[in-house]
């Protein structure tokens, strides 16, 4: 080899280590552990760097290719106060800010003013544990119902589950965007509605906006997020007919489940159908409601404020068919809401092709059917006059509302010489003769 291909070989070699790329390997270290390694030279000076996580392994190596590609190329003479450090972290800006329309100075200034150091700020995880104290105390102190408080947990329960680790000041409006974006509907086909996702826009705004006052945060990430317009088109309620009602009450009477007897579905059924309570079994007015409340003795169901859902006390008369239906299947003895409810409840739905609702709807059409009263049916149901006038009214004759209320339980009748009395079925009294 001639002195001239050695001198050629001798200065790629010293380029070479000089200004090698930077290599990216995983690899095992002694301990077992995977871990991933950034190697390479800047300038002559071997630089190697071990990561846990791919990602901040990949971030680190583009980072030292921008470094190392401006010591390859620096050039250009400039007096400046700069240091050569600081003049490569501008070099490096500017090659990451091209295609950018604002010049770096906007960029920094728009940093400074909305990002916290590290040490001033907390993680995802520590900012919704202490959101969520700070509402536990709100619900002691009545501002919130307990049923907020229940689906505030669980929207921020899957917040934290996703960015816990990661500094609250990390989280933008686009991953919140995409977290809003990626929940489908409860058939697990399509995206949520736009009503739900207002929602869960209205959980995680209010947690910014606190996350904002405790000065975690300079702004809240939400305020980027526009809700949607959701327009008011529901109309009459869904509801199920007299004879409907009969057959499912007879079905559940004979409806049995190992170690169970039969009838143990009845007192919950017949609570929704027949007294209009919320049904959901873990956070409805139904789940709270007790054994206590269901007064037999005084003929109504107290709904006390903790567990209503409009967080106001109301009282349900309990008709003839009602109490029959309570008579037999005592809630003193049956739980209302027995194990596995939400199984059995489930099933009995499909059977049925029962909507969520369907049996407070029926309940609250047929006491308007029957008694004629927007306003007595408001109250027992807990809605305002408003709202039964717009989706209850005249959606039963009073012929089917009178059947409903004589479903009873096998083997048992109503009187026969009912009268409605303010909006209760009464057995009429005897006339007696006058001398």
């Amino acid at each position: 080899m001639s002195n001239l291909a050695v001198s050629e070989k001798k200065r790629y070699e010293e380029k070479r280590k000089k200004y090698g790329k930077f290599a990216l390997q995983k690899f095992k270290n002694p301990s077992g552990n995977v871990i991933w390694r950034v190697s390479g030279s800047i300038n002559g000076r071997r630089i190697r760097k071990n990561f846990e996580n791919k990602d901040d392994a990949t971030a680190e190596k583009q980072r030292l290719d921008l470094k190392q590609k401006a010591e390859h190329n620096y050039e250009r003479v400039v007096v400046t106060s700069l240091t050569r450090e600081q003049c490569e972290e501008a070099k490096i800006a500017f090659r990451l800010l091209e295609g950018r329309k604002k010049s770096l100075s906007y960029y920094v200034q728009f940093a400074l003013e909305r990002y916290r150091e590290a040490e001033f700020e907390v993680t995802v995880e520590a900012a919704v544990d202490e959101y969520l104290k700070s509402k536990r105390i709100e619900q002691s102190r009545n501002i919130i119902t307990a049923i907020q408080l229940r689906r505030i947990n669980a929207h921020m329960g899957n917040f934290k589950k996703k960015h816990g680790k990661a500094l609250i000041g990390e989280v933008d409006f686009k991953q919140v965007q995409e977290d809003l974006d990626s929940g489908v509907s409860k058939d697990g086909t399509s995206r949520v509605s736009p009503k739900t996702f207002n929602n869960k826009r209205g959980f995680l705004s209010t947690f910014f906006r606190f996350c904002v006052q405790q000065d975690w945060i300079v702004f809240n990430p939400i305020d980027k997020i526009p809700t949607y317009t959701v327009k008011a088109n529901r109309g009459s309620a869904e509801t199920i007919s007299a004879g409907q009602a009969a057959e499912i009450m007879e079905f559940l009477e004979t409806y049995e489940a190992p170690r169970r007897e039969k009838g143990f579905l009845v007192p919950y059924f017949a609570l929704c159908l027949f007294a209009g309570i919320r049904p959901d079994s873990r956070i409805g007015e139904i789940s709270r409601l007790k054994g206590k409340d269901v007064r037999l003795d005084t003929g109504v169901i107290l709904i006390e404020p903790e567990v209503s859902k409009v967080d106001e006390k109301r009282a349900i008369k309990i008709q003839p068919n009602l109490r029959l239906w309570l008579e037999k299947y005592p809630v003193a003895d049956i739980p209302i809401i027995p194990l596995q409810m939400e199984h059995h409840r489930t099933q009995i739905r499909a059977h049925f092709k029962l909507a969520q609702n369907v049996l407070r709807h029926t309940f609250i059409s047929m006491t308007v059917g029957a008694f004629k009263s927007v306003g007595d049916a408001a109250l027992q149901a807990g809605n305002s006059e408003k709202i039964i006038r717009k989706h209850y009214l005249d959606l039963k004759t009073e012929a089917e509302a009178d059947a409903f209320w004589r479903i009873v339980p096998k083997g048992t009748n109503v009187p026969s010489n009912l009268v409605k009395m303010e909006g209760r079925f009464r057995e009429a009294k005897e006339l007696k003769a006058v001398s």
